[in-house]
Parts: structure tokens; C-alpha cells; sequence
């Protein structure tokens, strides 16, 4: 459990750092690491999954708290995407090509929910532009960290022989 709360920690802390150095109209490089955690641990929750859900929530609570003003909308929308991860998981092994596709995937869902939320709770206009290049933004550096982290951790938990759905 050391191992996921690391996990989710680091990536709180490197997408804040991260979001200092990276300017927020950049075209390329927007993080979502604390997303991508998600996917990351999910598979060092064989049998708890109630445990990964109220995980889940909790990180977005904290996320509500640090990146937004907007109270429980992160903490929601993580759950959902829990559920999510959940349910691929159940058809897809736990690989390199699979975290790096079920992260595209969330990245992809996440920014869609996130996007109709935000119009639906401020009454703006739906431009379909302004959500393809918040998708497209995110996903390259996510991506990338999720393939990074996924080494990182299935190297760590093979050589501390860490239980984890394979």
C-alpha cells in the first residue's frame, strides 16, 4: 500500500510542479498526472476495490482543493473514472501497451465529462474546437508519463515482489 500512496502523492506533487513551469495556454503540454495515477495503481487493488474507489475520491477531493475552485466536481469525476478503469481492466492484461491505452482512454473521458460539466454548470457556449485541443493538449505528456511510471512501478513491485494484478 506504501507503493500506491507513493504513487498518488508523486504524481499530486510533479502535475503541481509541472503546472508552474508550463504555461497554461501551451498547445501541448497540459498534465494530468494525478489521473494518470489512477490507472497506475489500480492493479495493486486485487481484491479491494472499495478501497480504490474511496482512493479515487479522496485524490480528487484534494485536487478539487489544490487546482480548481470548484468543490467535489474533481472528486466526482474521479470516481467515475475509477469505475472506468475498473471495468476495462476486467477485459484488458495489466501490460505496458495496455496502461498506455486505458490512460489515453481516461485522459479522453475525463476531459469530455469534465468539458459538458463545466458548460452545463457555467452556461457557456459548447465549441467543439476548445475540447478537441483540450484533449489533444493532454495527451502526448500523459502518455509518456504513464509508460515512465508503469516501468518504475512494475520494476519496484517485481523486485519487492509486491502482489498486483498481472
Amino acid at each position: 500500500m506504501s507503493l500506491v500512496l507513493f504513487t498518488m502523492i508523486f504524481s499530486f506533487f510533479l502535475e503541481a510542479l509541472v503546472s508552474n513551469f508550463i504555461p497554461m495556454n501551451t498547445d501541448l503540454f497540459v498534465p494530468c498526472f494525478t489521473l494518470i495515477s489512477l490507472v497506475l495503481i489500480y492493479p495493486f487493488f486485487t481484491k479491494e476495490n472499495y478501497s480504490y474507489l474511496k482512493y479515487a475520491f479522496i485524490l480528487g477531493f484534494f485536487y478539487d482543493i489544490t487546482f480548481t475552485n470548484v468543490l467535489f466536481l474533481n472528486a466526482c469525476l474521479f470516481l467515475v473514472i475509477a469505475y472506468l478503469i475498473r471495468a476495462i481492466n476486467i477485459w484488458f492484461s495489466n501490460n505496458a501497451f495496455n496502461v498506455i491505452f486505458i490512460s489515453g482512454v481516461v485522459i479522453v473521458i475525463y476531459r469530455i465529462l469534465n468539458y459538458f460539466l463545466l458548460i452545463f454548470m457555467t452556461l457557456k457556449k459548447f465549441v467543439l474546437l476548445d475540447l478537441v485541443n483540450s484533449i489533444t493538449s493532454s495527451l502526448l505528456i500523459n502518455v509518456i508519463y504513464a509508460f515512465i511510471m508503469y516501468l518504475l512501478l512494475d520494476f519496484i513491485s517485481k523486485k519487492r515482489k509486491i502482489l498486483k494484478i498481472d
